[in-house]
Parts: structure tokens; C-alpha cells; sequence
């Protein structure tokens, strides 16, 4: 849900998402203490740096909403990420 962003009425409403909307789930990987979402690189591409680190924090709060007691960490097409963006916005992983 939350890559499909915002519905008519919540945009709205004001409420918007930072994450682009070309941006596909590759899989999301659980075990007893983690959780890896696996993205497309178009979570990446696209506005500034702010842009990219709301995005991450997006990402974080919705995770961490339904698995709060594991980590969670951001791969982008199979990869951990440790950069991110045209910017090379430092991504610290596990995510906060």
C-alpha cells in the first residue's frame, strides 16, 4: 500500500508520499530479528537529498509499524544499500 501512495481523497486531504511512484517491490525478507525490503533503484532516483532521507524515514515508520521489535534494513535491486540518491545520501543500516 504505501508504494501506491496516497489515495484521491488522502492527496486531498494534503497527505502526499515522498516515494516516487515508478518504485517496485522486489521482495521483502523476514526472519526471527530482521526484516529486508528489497526495492527497485527508482526508490533512489529523484529529488534532493531531503527527499531521499523522507523517503528512508517513510519506508522505516511503515515497516516498523507492522514489525516493531525487528530491524529493518533497505536493499535496492538485491543490494544492501549504503549510499543512495544522485546525492549519495548516507543510508545507516539497520534503518532508525
Amino acid at each position: 500500500m504505501l508504494l501506491k501512495g496516497p489515495t484521491i481523497k488522502e492527496s486531498q486531504q494534503g497527505i502526499y508520499s515522498e516515494i516516487p511512484k515508478n518504485v517496485n517491490l522486489i521482495s521483502v525478507k523476514q526472519n526471527a530479528d530482521s526484516v529486508i525490503i528489497n526495492l527497485t533503484s527508482a526508490f533512489g532516483q529523484g529529488g534532493g537529498s531531503q527527499s531521499v532521507e523522507n523517503r528512508v524515514k517513510q519506508l522505516s515508520k511503515t515497516v516498523k509499524g507492522r514489525v516493531s521489535n525487528k530491524k529493518v534494513y533497505l536493499y535496492i535491486n538485491n543490494k544492501e544499500v549504503e549510499y543512495l540518491g544522485g546525492e549519495g545520501v548516507y543510508i545507516k543500516q539497520p534503518l532508525e
